[in-house]
């Protein structure tokens, strides 16, 4: 038996003070951990997780803004360079390349409130850009669309305070944040990541 993640965006209505609204509905991110046996698996639907890349952290406390990639360098750079201190761990695994079944993660950052985003939502993804003035960083990489693969929980977390945008897949960090830290959860709909 293996884990395997998925991807899935769901669209949630809620009102939040997060620039993200769109028409007093947001988009939101939630992740389930599921079980698929590796004899359940359609060859060639899911991708091959050997190819899988850890999504690396890193944290800025004077821009107070999580920075999520797979690039080993460019994370090295974010902290040698630009005052991102490194986080030990991963997030989870993600592909470099469009596999079976999967969707993009797309990467954005918003220099005015110093703060990096990731959706799968092309909707929220275009809102972003053209009304809350973030910059299109491309694609972090690819992510599976469903449950077919397997889920891990990914939790995105927002705030005001440091107008920033956490993720984890940690119930734990999650209520640390929520609790502790000033976050509030935008939703329990996010990406399916493979499990770290």
């Amino acid at each position: 038996m293996f884990f395997i993640p998925a991807l899935v965006a769901a669209m949630v209505g809620f009102v939040s003070a997060n620039p993200l609204q769109v028409s007093r509905h947001r988009f939101f991110l939630l992740l389930t951990p599921v079980q698929l046996w590796q004899t359940d698996a359609v060859p060639g639907t899911c991708g091959d997780p050997r190819s899988a890349l850890p999504l690396l952290t890193a944290y800025s406390v004077a821009g107070g803004d999580h920075f999520y990639t797979t690039d080993v360098a460019e994370h090295q750079q974010a902290v040698a360079k630009l005052g991102y201190s490194y986080q030990v761990g991963t997030s989870g695994y993600i592909f470099p390349s469009q596999q079976p079944h999967t969707v993009p993660l797309y990467r954005m950052y918003a220099g005015s409130i110093v703060d990096h985003f990731y959706t799968v939502n092309e909707v929220e993804r275009a809102y972003a850009i053209q009304r809350v003035g973030y910059t299109d960083e491309g694609i972090a990489g690819y992510v599976y669309a469903d449950t077919a693969c397997g889920a891990l929980p990914v939790y995105r977390l927002y705030s005001d305070n440091v107008t920033d945008h956490y993720y984890t897949t940690s119930a734990a960090e999650k209520d640390n944040a929520i609790n502790n830290l000033t976050y509030h959860l935008e939703g329990v709909n996010a990406f399916y990541m493979l499990p770290f």
